[in-house]
């Protein structure tokens, strides 16, 4: 629906309107990172939209994962991983012989995965599929002349083992995924942890592993505006659960918090009292009854009444029958 560009906020808020929902009393909201999403919600004109802008979470990690996983060494390491899946998936013989392997050596049943570019999960599984059958997978290319090339060098290996260290984020898209509750006030204290304490550098990374943080770490900070981070403070710190532990600034949080619940009550005062003319205005009047003693109203514009109704009864019987009544009396 709000596919439009933001030329045509009107339409949108008639739209919305239809559904019972006032304008006025949006905080934000969220939409995927397309282009004609950010020039219909975000901006600064609160006349178009008067409610903060969010990019959805799981689609912004995905951008920083996808980011990441563009850094060279790592492209290279999952390239050679997909290519792997790729040659058993063709060939129904190597299955075989992944299946005989992995029952011999005591190895989980499980197939082999392959991931969809667009999706950062599916690459995550699909590198810790390939890691728990490696032994198995190895033994397979061992015994089939001309097929070692498949199989990864051993710092791909290495790589891949390092960058699923840090994918353990599916948990989070997971926590914030939900139709029934809100989970903005949720936001600002799983950003906080990702980026403070996952993506943070510690002495004993690599290389590698430092790189990794620091492309995902920019990545985010990038995607959450000055005012969107307020609204993340002002959310989390209504919610019971964080109140005040992860707001930079807990002052102007409290002043905004009193601010906003001033204009609240405000809107509902006048909502209240809108409604109410309302009500008073499409009230119908009381019926009018008139009482009439006649069943006919006299013509309209005429002097003369209706004659009065006669009280003589009709002659009964023909004319013959008549006659003959006065002849025999």
């Amino acid at each position: 629906m709000f596919a439009h560009i933001r030329d045509n906020h009107p339409l949108q808020f008639r739209e919305i309107k239809e559904w019972g929902i006032n304008k006025e009393f949006f905080v934000s909201i969220t939409t995927d990172n397309a282009t004609n999403m950010k020039k219909a919600f975000e901006t600064s004109d609160t006349t178009t939209f008067p409610g903060q802008w969010f990019g959805c979470f799981g689609h912004n990690l995905n951008l920083a994962i996808s980011k990441a996983l563009k850094i060279q060494r790592v492209d290279t390491a999952v390239r050679s991983c997909r290519h792997l899946v790729q040659g058993f998936s063709r060939s129904w013989k190597r299955r075989r012989e992944l299946r005989n392997t992995k029952e011999a050596l005591n190895v989980p049943q499980r197939s082999l995965i392959h991931d969809v570019v667009t999706r950062w999960g599916s690459t995550q599984k699909m590198l810790q599929r390939f890691i728990e059958q490696q032994q198995a997978v190895c033994a397979v290319l061992a015994t089939e002349r001309g097929a070692w090339h498949l199989m990864p060098k051993d710092a791909d290996i290495a790589v891949i083992e390092q960058v699923l260290q840090i994918l353990q984020l599916s948990a989070f898209t997971d926590a914030l995924a939900s139709e029934s509750r809100v989970s903005l006030s949720a936001l600002r204290p799983v950003l906080s942890h990702i980026i403070s304490d996952i993506l943070e550098v510690k002495n004993e990374d690599s290389a590698l592993t430092i790189d990794l943080k620091r492309v995902m770490k920019s990545d985010h900070e990038s995607r959450y505006s000055v005012d969107a981070k307020k609204v993340m403070d002002l959310t989390s710190f209504v919610d019971p659960r964080f109140k005040g532990s992860f707001s930079d600034d807990l002052d102007a949080t409290v002043n905004c918090c009193i601010e906003e619940a001033s204009k609240l009550a405000e809107m509902t005062t006048l909502s209240e009292g809108a409604a109410q003319t309302e009500r008073s205005s499409t009230t119908p009047p009381p019926p009018h009854t008139h009482t009439h003693t006649h069943p006919h109203p006299p013509l309209k514009n005429s002097s003369k009444a209706w004659p009065p109704c006669s009280t003589k009864s009709p002659p009964q019987g023909s004319r013959e029958q008549r006659s003959r009544r006065v002849k025999a009396a």
